[in-house]
Parts: C-alpha cells; sequence; structure tokens
C-alpha cells in the first residue's frame, strides 16, 4: 500500500486533501510504498487536492475513482462558476 491510498482509506476527504505523509518520522512522496509495521502521519491541507499524477502510481481501484471522481466534480464546479458567454448577445 501506498501512502496515497493509505489516505483514501482512512477518508476520501483526507486522500484529497493529504500534502504530505510522514513514514516512521521521515518525510516520504505520496507514492511510498508502506511496509508492514510503518508509522505513518498523513499531512493535509485545506489548499491541498488531487493530482492527475497519482494516477501514474495508485495501485486500488478505489483511490483512481476517487481522484477521477474528484476532477469530474471539480469541472462541474468550474463551468457552473464561470458559465460560458452567448455569442451575439
Amino acid at each position: 500500500m501506498r501512502c496515497s491510498h493509505f489516505a483514501y482509506c482512512i477518508h476520501t476527504e483526507v486522500g484529497h486533501r493529504v500534502k504530505g505523509a510522514k513514514v516512521n518520522g521521515r518525510w516520504t512522496t505520496l507514492d511510498y510504498l508502506l511496509q508492514n509495521g510503518d508509522f505513518v502521519e498523513i499531512v493535509t491541507s485545506k489548499n491541498s487536492h488531487p493530482s492527475l499524477d497519482w494516477l501514474n502510481f495508485v495501485a486500488t481501484p478505489n483511490a483512481r475513482k476517487c481522484i477521477l471522481e474528484w476532477y469530474k466534480q471539480s469541472r462541474m464546479q468550474e463551468s457552473v462558476r464561470s458559465p460560458r458567454k452567448r455569442t451575439g448577445q
């Protein structure tokens, strides 16, 4: 299991807001492969969000689905906030 997936196992919102991870007291990358007995601290931020790059290393269908759903929801919210102007008006 990687740090990114571990964050999604805690809660979807934790996965969406993960900023970094510490494993056994050391900062690691989100694609770090966890071992049995590792002590993991997930660091989150309100300003963090999933990266499409994460799709290159998330190993579970659930984590992949959560990331893709976040981007789909984000695009829908963006289109509501900034509707296209109609031409000729």
